[in-house]
């Protein structure tokens, strides 16, 4: 609930309490239903017996504080967050993947990987349908980075290439110090 304050209070200020609310309960709506209805995939294919702890009932609010946390960040990507543990300061954008990280590196706990990732997908697959909030990376958008990247990467390649060869020339060529 901590989470939900410190990061809903700014975005229900943002964008007004009734889409705030109908973003919130579609995260927690979308992650309850992912965590309801995932398990059973494998036991529908005959990939895996049902037993007594799928039938064990779920929420999925912690899904939707995952979701807001996502919707805080698109929003302010480069606030500086302070956290308690570690004592470390850090961008919003990196918010998530660092409590992921650290949610996976802890081992297993009673904690919802399901709920929290079902979150942040209904989440994000809101934010870009709705297109109101303009840091929501879209699939288009994560392409051409992806493919900015792989340019500047052959670029680097050629660059280095380059120098390599100059300076093997160089080598080859010395016949003393040099004035300019």
């Amino acid at each position: 609930m901590l989470m939900l304050w410190m990061f809903g209070s700014p975005l229900a200020e943002l964008w007004g309490e009734e889409r705030f609310l109908r973003y919130y309960l579609v995260c927690g709506i979308g992650a309850g239903f992912l965590i309801a209805s995932a398990p059973w995939v494998p036991v529908m294919m005959g990939l895996w017996p049902a037993d007594q702890s799928m039938l064990i009932p779920t929420l999925g609010a912690s899904g939707a504080v995952m979701g807001v946390i996502l919707a805080y960040a698109f929003t302010w990507p480069n606030r500086t967050l302070m956290l308690i543990f570690p004592p470390m300061p850090i961008k919003a954008i990196w918010l998530i993947p660092f409590m992921l990280f650290i949610e996976y590196v802890s081992g297993p706990s009673n904690v919802s990987h399901l709920g929290h990732g079902g979150g942040l997908i209904v989440g994000w697959i809101y934010l870009v349908r709705e297109g109101k909030t303009p840091g929501a990376p879209t699939i288009a958008s994560l392409q051409h980075k992806w493919r900015r990247y792989q340019m500047r990467q052959k670029i680097r390649a050629v660059h280095k290439e380059d120098r390599d060869k100059r300076s093997r020339r160089d080598r080859d060529n010395d016949d003393g110090p040099r004035y300019h």
